[in-house]
């Protein structure tokens, strides 16, 4: 979604493809897939004779890192398990792979004495002196960081809104959606223009939603300032909240809450959550079913209410650092 997700994809299928057009077509082809397909092209490839099964077999196990472990195991190993034979016809490849030695101890010594933590029990760290100035804000409220960097002729600033999912209340998904479609189009301009601005500028505008608060990240060539602030202001003061940007959102975001449970890790960390937090918690994980019901019932007023009501010039904190002044 955007101009430089468009671009991956396009180069995508046509380096697959041979035809950069399925990049509009394709999920219509996927859906079209049934059950047959799926039998038809497994028997068609996974056969005996299209299969390479690769033993490691290691000789000489003594000379390796792992010592006499590996030779002991596998000699045992080899007399309790019966001979392995391949009754298919064998084929030579060459994927490109190096013939590798084992490595030299003393080498290997070298390689963790150079490669050694530098944060391990005992060591001096010199002090961190960051040098951060606060500026006077002319705009009651507003704390301004700055610090300058003329290393390179770039700007990097932050700014915190405290309009995290705390603020949500009852409608969850509020904050995340309302972050993300502030960088999907103004009323003058669609996401497409923004995004064409930013490469010509060499810049960069993303909005992100956490716990308790929401961040506008933006960097820049310094010589660009004036233009990226001038695209970021009508971004924040004239977003446009379309409609059929929200929907696709929704159909993204859904689907990735539903993938959830194909992965153990996220499923581990979402029940931890549940079981840690009360219901109501900032912290507590709501259940799947929970939250596809509340993303789709999420409206643009809804989004527009929270953005009112959240992101406001007294609800800020800016830190900015790079190749400018406090004067800019």
């Amino acid at each position: 979604d955007g101009v430089y997700d468009e671009g991956l994809q396009i180069g995508y299928f046509e380096s697959i493809c041979n035809d950069w057009t399925k990049y509009a077509t394709w999920v219509n082809e996927i859906n079209a897939v049934t059950n047959d397909d799926v039998m038809r092209v497994a028997k068609k490839y996974f056969t005996e004779t299209n299969k390479t099964v690769v033993y490691l077999l290691p000789e000489a196990a003594t000379d390796s890192l792992v010592g006499e472990a590996i030779s002991v195991e596998t000699k045992a190993s080899a007399e309790s398990e019966p001979e392995m034979t391949n009754t298919c016809p064998t084929r030579e490849a060459n994927y490109g792979a190096a013939v590798v030695d084992p490595i030299n101890p003393d080498k290997l010594k070298q390689l963790m004495k150079i490669s050694q933590a530098k944060y391990s029990k005992g060591a001096k760290y010199p002090k961190l002196d960051l040098d951060f100035q606060e500026l006077d804000s002319t705009i009651p409220g507003v704390k301004i960081l700055h610090r300058e960097d003329y290393s390179i002729p770039i700007i990097y600033m932050n700014a915190y809104f405290y309009a995290g999912s705390v603020n949500n209340g009852d409608d969850l998904g509020l904050a995340y959606f309302t972050s993300k479609m502030l960088s999907r189009g103004t009323k003058s301009k669609d996401k497409y223009e923004i995004a064409k601005l930013l490469d010509l500028y060499g810049a960069d505008i993303s909005f992100e939603s956490g716990v308790e608060t929401g961040r506008i990240h933006i960097s820049t060539l310094t010589k660009y300032i004036p233009e990226v602030y001038a695209l970021l202001k009508e971004m924040l003061n004239e977003p446009r909240f379309d409609v059929i940007e929200l929907e696709r959102l929704k159909i993204q975001t859904l689907a990735q809450i539903k993938q959830e449970d194909d992965f153990p890790r996220k499923i581990a960390k979402r029940e931890m959550k549940r079981a840690v937090y009360a219901k109501g918690h900032p912290y507590y994980a709501y259940s799947i079913d929970e939250r596809v019901t509340a993303i789709q019932k999420i409206t643009i007023d809804d989004l527009k209410h929270f953005y009112i009501n959240n992101y406001n010039i007294n609800n800020i904190l800016v830190s900015a650092v790079g190749d400018s002044n406090a004067a800019k």
